[in-house]
């Protein structure tokens, strides 16, 4: 299974939207006017629905293919490699964003990259 940067950065962005919608609705106090919306318009309330499923659905992907992305690399050494396991496995989506941000993009504690190869990244 080939999978490159730009899907999992196309990943990336739909976590970030999803979540993003919900954290502007959770302090904006929208509720009302969104629940107003989506009774009166059938197309915003599909959009919101795309937008949460499609989340969702990415965020799963993510947190599997960053725990993938750790599995098949070598680290600078076994005390990142556990400080990384950690922070996805307890820190979950959220720890596997850090991952992603710090580890896959950024490279940082990586010795060497095998996964470039599986994953289709350059």
């Amino acid at each position: 299974m080939m999978f490159n940067k730009a899907f999992i950065r196309c990943l990336i962005c739909l976590v970030i939207l999803g979540y993003g919608f919900l954290f502007i609705v959770a302090i904006g106090n929208y509720s009302a006017e969104i629940e107003r919306l989506q009774d009166d318009h059938l197309f915003f309330r599909a959009v919101l629905g795309l937008i949460g499923a499609l989340g969702a659905v990415s965020t799963f992907l993510v947190w599997f293919l960053m725990l993938f992305h750790w599995g098949t690399n070598v680290f600078k050494s076994g005390g990142y490699k556990l400080f990384w396991f950690l922070s996805m496995f307890l820190g979950m989506f959220v720890g596997s964003l850090f991952y992603y941000i710090f580890v896959f993009e950024l490279k940082k504690s990586l010795k060497q990259n095998k996964a470039e190869e599986i994953l289709g990244t350059p």
